[in-house]
């Protein structure tokens, strides 16, 4: 049956009316989800990972083969072939939240000894990721995007330890609850024997323009985690800038047999030109200076041994 124009038109606009509100909906639905999806995200991205206040956390060292805080072959019943790495009670951290405020955390006095431990301090806001200072003594601030702390001249040097290699904890968030140390540093280590009493050994690049402490502007980044990636400038302007000591408040008696380790920490990538090395008794007069011209590169988190050294009077 052949429909007439105007009947025609009348279908056109109840169909017009139906399709309407159809059309509507869609297009609002296309704008809806997409907005609905930004302010999900949005939200996500300005929510920052916090805790109003931290009292305490887990710490881990790295352990590898020639790693160290403290050395030893043995803790707890157990036993290494290499130095491991160990916390000792009291060691102080100084943990950095990325809002920049920082708190001091220490090792209670029955958690040490162990390659993780628990750290108990106060930090609020504590906002991650977190960063970490060992030892605490060493500073640490956060500014414009980079971790700030220094490597000392003076080493605490003793036979058989050396308890301040400096290390940076890092922690992304806070689920893992755990934060995770890296050496910063290597040592060169001096093995001692003879019979004379050591009280000061001052320790000398021999490449005058080489900085062997100063003040560090780590770069902080999403791979910090990776020591490999660390990006850092050291500085420093005074003349004696490669020089380390390492002075005890007594002298120590070298041995006859065997031998005595002395340790210095160096910033990675020292002592590729070789060392001069000054030993003073404990009257601070000089009984002998050795060196080498030899390449004693000390890598981040290795030791680096010199021969054995017989120093007699």
């Amino acid at each position: 049956m052949p429909v007439r124009n105007g009947y025609r038109r009348i279908l056109c606009r109840k169909y017009h009316r139906r399709l309407g509100p159809l059309r509507t909906m869609k297009t609002m639905k296309n704008i809806f989800f997409p907005l609905l999806l930004v302010v999900l995200f949005s939200c996500q991205s300005v929510e920052p990972d916090k805790v109003e206040t931290l009292t305490g956390l887990a710490a881990t060292l790295e352990n590898q083969e020639e790693t160290r805080t403290a050395i030893s072959y043995s803790t707890g019943g157990g036993s290494w072939s290499y130095p491991v790495v160990l916390w000792n009670n009291y060691d102080r951290i100084t943990l950095i939240s990325s809002g920049g405020n920082s708190a001091v955390f220490y090792v209670p006095a029955d958690r040490g000894g162990g390659t993780s431990t628990y750290f108990k301090g106060t930090l609020s806001p504590a906002i991650y990721p977190l960063y970490g200072i060992y030892p605490s003594k060493n500073g640490g601030t956060l500014s414009e995007g980079k971790i700030h702390f220094s490597l000392p001249r003076d080493n605490e040097g003793a036979g058989n330890a050396y308890e301040c290699i400096p290390s940076i904890g890092y922690i992304p968030n806070s689920r893992p609850g755990n934060i995770v140390f890296y050496n910063f540093c290597g040592l060169f280590r001096l093995q001692l024997k003879g019979n004379v009493q050591i009280k000061t050994i001052v320790l000398h690049s021999l490449d005058e323009n080489e900085v062997l402490w100063g003040e560090v502007a780590l770069t902080v980044n999403e791979n910090l985690g990776n020591p490999a990636t660390w990006e850092y400038t050291l500085s420093n302007e005074a003349e004696d800038k490669n020089t380390l000591w390492a002075k005890r408040a007594e002298a120590y008696p070298l041995p006859s047999e065997g031998f005595a380790n002395f340790y210095f920490t160096i910033p990675p990538g020292g002592l590729s030109s070789g060392v001069s090395v000054d030993f003073y008794d404990e009257n601070d007069d000089l009984i002998i200076t050795r060196t080498s011209h030899d390449d004693l590169t000390v890598s981040r988190s290795k030791i680096k041994s010199m021969s054995i050294l017989t120093l007699t009077q």
